[in-house]
């Protein structure tokens, strides 16, 4: 081409949606050659990057200001508006990296993939993740290039150059050419004939037309044990004791479980006693066997011995993390500070790992032993009734290899044959079926599983919610109206108040550490830092002021029993405009209020309570909020740039605020990512609300 043929200015854009940091990192990093000449990419065209606020953010110098060329976001919602936007450029195309971005959008992205106007859009994601499944299925005419381990064997070489990017990728290479997953088929336990008896026992009550909260109960506690002793690599008895001593919260110990289970039972109809008596002595049985010590426990523990190097062990519960760490000091193996203990749906399949030990026939949305590319070495440790389920699940995903070989756009020789199971599929897919009904039996109720466990005395306050949260941690959250989150927006590297009716599905949200209360993080930060003088004594001051308007009207309204509707009325009366649902959110905590919009509401207040001195210093009051208002929008912002340094290993401090605030974060807070977010109408047990719980099923 001619230099005159080159355009000086492209009249077309194109999209992009992934992490800043992993914008930061590409956009910063890629260039290119001509002859011993560097070019960057920001030299050849401009690039910007979009926040949801519709904040641009330029990469290089756009010295000619045309618009980008390429457009950056975190978001598929920002990305739908700018391939929207009127005027400019032509958007001809839009690229979605990351399965977690995908999950976010999945009510928002068929929209884009069906438009007329976007000559190309490429989704790019693990091949070991439920979204790509689910991709590849519902769009069966795409063009699909798979990296599957038929295709590298055809197709990879060594590195020519070696650094650290072309070793890490021949290092993932290996991790899919030379994977070699691993069953250790434990002798001892529950065999496939017992297994099944308990199965079908549990699903003849969970069938059964008698209803109750004992019903629901008896149903989620059975399903919940049977899941612990078929997964723990540790003794029952050790459990216990943690739980007794409280290093495991928020978990009721197995043996109470087993007696309320018991007496439950017990008061059951007779058409159901047999199936329950049935359920109950294939679980007792079973505690008692693996109280001292479990059959999974010498192998795991030899399984931690033979690795070496950064090993990943996949777990149900989180808590499982707690008692292994235990485990492994009582054998003196706590030393290895490479053992990396998490649940399936916490896997980050963007590591590599030396080796990776499953406790069970364990998968989620982020981990599938026999689809993940993170190791070469995957050991599942499963007993006889486990085996027969993973035979199936083996033969599967050597059938879904299969389909992407054959829909792959480069061609692989791929030889496949379908191999049994070793026993009748009928038996089996009438187990996993049972277990689809009563996990979603059980999925359908956790309020009603939440008010047993956490349950108090009859004499227990409720809260009315708004919505009912699951986390990546299998964790839960009961959300209240006037709550506001504290959502991590990695596109301002920052933290921001979202409403509990305005959380959505794939949010990251900020808890404090805490198994007793719900905690304001900003508050006790803000506590922690005037405590220590870590803010100037006129900041120290306006916190204490700002404050006095608040302590005036509750003080007020428990002395003269007042309601909020009574204290809108007496100021609207007043001639103050001011609803008794604004009121409400004055007084919740959780509403994070610090002063109300308008000065002549604090005027109203002291004038409603009878404190002349209130009245006298309203503005100073109003301006002391003022302050402390924006002190606690830097601390947001702070505790985003901690915990997003904490995350990226950037963790550089640019200001004195960012400092104080990374040195408190680590054992201050908590991140956890929405699953799945339902909205109700209902009310739970007070000490269960805002707050990450577990409901152990």
């Amino acid at each position: 081409m001619e230099d005159a043929e080159i355009p000086r200015t492209v009249d077309t854009s194109t999209v992009i949606v992934m992490s800043r940091e992993e914008a930061n990192e590409l956009v910063g990093s890629i260039s290119f050659r001509f002859d011993d000449t560097d070019i960057k990419l920001t030299d050849l065209v401009p690039v910007s990057y979009y926040t949801e606020s519709n904040r641009e953010y330029q990469y290089g110098v756009n010295l000619s200001k045309n618009e980008p060329v390429i457009k950056i976001t975190g978001k598929v919602s920002v990305a739908r508006k700018l391939l929207l936007k009127k005027g400019g450029n032509r958007h001809i195309g839009l690229v979605v990296c990351g399965e977690d971005l995908y999950h976010r959008s999945e009510s928002e992205l068929p929209e884009l993939l069906d438009r007329k106007s976007i000559q190309y859009v490429y989704l790019c994601m693990h091949l070991d993740s439920e979204a790509s499944s689910n991709l590849i299925a519902n769009y069966e005419e795409a063009n699909l290039f798979a990296c599957t381990k038929d295709f590298l064997l055809s197709n990879s070489r060594p590195p020519i150059v070696c650094n650290p990017y072309t070793e890490q990728m021949n290092a993932q290479i290996g991790a899919i050419i030379d994977k070699e997953v691993t069953a250790t088929v434990i002798p001892g336990f529950i065999n496939w004939e017992t297994y099944r008896a308990f199965k079908r026992a549990m699903y003849s009550v969970k069938s059964s037309e008698y209803n109750s909260e004992q019903k629901d109960d008896f149903i989620v506690q059975s399903y919940s044990l049977m899941n612990l002793f078929m997964t723990a690599v540790f003794s029952i008895g050790l459990l216990e004791e943690l739980i007794e001593y409280g290093i495991v919260d928020s978990v009721e110990k197995p043996d109470q479980r087993l007696h309320r289970i018991e007496e439950t039972a017990k008061g059951f109809p007779d058409f159901l006693k047999e199936s329950a008596t049935s359920v109950v002595s294939i679980l007792e049985d079973a505690y008692l066997e693996l109280h001292d010590s479990t059959y999974k426990e010498t192998a795991f523990l030899k399984a931690i011995e033979t690795h070496q190097g950064k090993i990943a062990v996949i777990v149900p519960k989180a808590y499982f993390g707690i008692v292994i760490n235990k485990l492994l000091s009582l054998h003196n193996l706590d030393s290895r500070a490479n053992i990396c203990i998490m649940t399936a749906n916490r896997f980050d399949n963007t590591q590599l790992y030396s080796a990776i030990i499953v406790v069970g026939n364990i998968s989620g949305k982020r981990f599938d032993a026999l689809r993940c590319r993170s190791s070469q070495e995957i050991d599942l440790l499963l007993y006889e009734c486990e085996k027969y389920r993973y035979k199936k699940q083996v033969r599967d995903a050597k059938a879904a290899e299969h389909l992407l070989n054959t829909r792959s756009t480069i061609l692989t020789d791929d030889e496949y044959e379908e191999d049994s199971i070793g026993i009748d599929e009928y038996d089996l897919n009438e187990v996993d079926n049972i277990n689809t009904e009563i996990m979603d039996y059980i999925s359908s109720s956790p309020i009603k599983a939440i008010r047993n466990s956490f349950s108090g005395g009859d004499g227990k306050s409720m809260a009315e919610i708004v919505a009912v949260a699951k986390f990546d941690s299998d964790e839960i959250a009961f959300f209240t109206k006037n709550y506001k989150a504290y959502v991590l927006d990695e596109a301002d590297n920052s933290v921001k108040e979202v409403v509990a009716s305005d959380l959505s599905e794939g949010d990251v949200i900020v808890f404090t550490r805490s198994t007793s209360k719900t905690r304001d993080i900003v508050e006790e930060i803000l506590r922690d830092m005037i405590n220590n003088k870590l803010v100037p004594p006129e900041i120290e001051k306006a916190y204490y002021k700002s404050r006095e308007w608040k302590k005036t009207l509750i003080d007020y309204m428990k002395q003269t029993g007042s309601s909020a509707k009574a204290i809108a009325d007496e100021m609207i009366s007043n001639g103050v405009s001011v609803q008794e649902i604004t009121i409400r959110g004055w007084l919740d905590e959780e509403s994070h209020t610090v002063r109300p919009q308008k000065l002549d509401s604090i005027q109203q207040i002291a004038l409603i309570a009878g404190n002349d001195e209130l009245f006298d210093s309203a503005e100073v009051c109003f301006d002391a909020g003022g302050q402390i208002y924006k002190i606690r929008r830097r601390i947001l912002k702070a505790i985003g740039q901690a915990i997003l340094g904490e995350v990226t290993g950037n963790s550089n401090a640019t200001d004195s605020m960012t400092a104080t605030v990374a040195d408190r974060i680590k054992d201050a807070a908590v991140t956890l990512q929405i699953e799945t977010i339902t909205f109700v109408d209902d009310e739970v047990p007070v000490n269960t609300i805002n707050r990450p719980i577990t409901i152990d099923q």
